[in-house]
């Protein structure tokens, strides 16, 4: 991890002197003693934007940490947003995947000039909100990941190649943000009959955790309420149904998520509790919490 953060740090030293950084480092805990964290960052040059991210997670059954590194670079102007998505997650107890995509996103109604991140997108970058009394967004993406699964001798035992289809829409009107993301999973075999890497690292948006299942679509629906100076509380809830694999078909996941962030000059907190109800199995509880620095 420590490679990891010289990194960024030294890409960011070396960018020019009027971008715009923000970084931050994200702590997740929740059921079967599951540990996520995430160090991401972003640099905005204008209207383009690049995005590392460093994801590690585990529980009492993963016999250590699954490590994904992950990358976003961004082209967003006052009108359209264009983005391009790449990374893997390394090989450990045999699984290793590597993902790549693009994204879109049209604006109606934009203010102001530069680059805006758009409401419900995917960009996690260092660009503001999109600007303006009121304001849509709109877009979708296609997300390709090919998952693997190999031996002790190295000899790959099983492949799958899974393609996510999604599409966003966000608004806001004063003070208030309202977004929802729909994403459709499609995969190259039919999950029931034929053999498939165990899922392992399978995010999914809104859910505080990995899945160690193979989804089938999602749906996610937030909201964020910034109408004090240097908070914005928020709430979300994401319903994912998934793919039956073999006799086993995994109950559907909700979960319900509040939490609050808090914005100073250079420094921003997130606080985020999400509770998981699963059909026909044990409800879950999570908690993360993060810290962020912008320049």
């Amino acid at each position: 991890m420590n490679r990891i953060l010289a990194a960024l740090l030294a890409f960011v030293a070396a960018s020019p002197a009027h971008a715009v950084f923000l970084g931050g480092v994200e702590q997740t805990f929740g059921k079967n003693e599951y540990k996520g964290t995430s160090v991401h960052a972003g640099l905005n040059l204008g209207a383009f934007s690049l995005t590392p991210e460093y994801r590690r997670s585990q529980d009492k059954d993963s016999n250590g940490a699954f490590h994904t590194l992950q990358g976003r670079a961004g082209l967003d102007t006052r009108w359209v947003g264009l983005g391009a998505t790449g990374g893997g997650t390394l090989r450990h107890e045999g699984y290793s995947s590597t993902f790549g995509g693009t994204d879109f996103a049209f604006t109606i109604s934009p203010t102001g000039e530069g680059g805006v991140r758009r409401i419900g997108g995917p960009g996690r970058g260092a660009a503001p909100t999109g600007k303006g009394l009121a304001r849509v967004d709109f877009g979708g993406g296609v997300l390709f990941t090919h998952h693997k699964q190999t031996g002790s001798t190295d000899a790959t035992t099983a492949t799958l190649n899974q393609t996510d289809w999604s599409a966003f829409t966000g608004a806001s009107f004063l003070n208030v943000l309202l977004s929802g993301r729909f994403t459709k999973s499609a995969y190259d075999k039919d999950l029931k009959t034929t053999a498939a890497p165990t899922p392992r690292v399978e995010p999914v948006p809104g859910q505080l955790f990995t899945n160690a299942s193979y989804p089938d679509q999602s749906l996610h629906l937030a909201g964020e309420f910034s109408m004090l100076p240097i908070v914005a509380p928020f709430v979300s809830f994401t319903h994912t149904r998934y793919k039956e694999i073999g006799a086993v078909k995994p109950g559907d996941t909700r979960a319900y998520t509040a939490g609050v962030r808090v914005g100073l000059e250079m420094i921003s907190i997130v606080a985020t509790y999400q509770r998981v109800s699963v059909t026909a199995g044990e409800d879950a509880n999570y908690t993360n919490i993060g810290a962020g620095l912008r320049f």
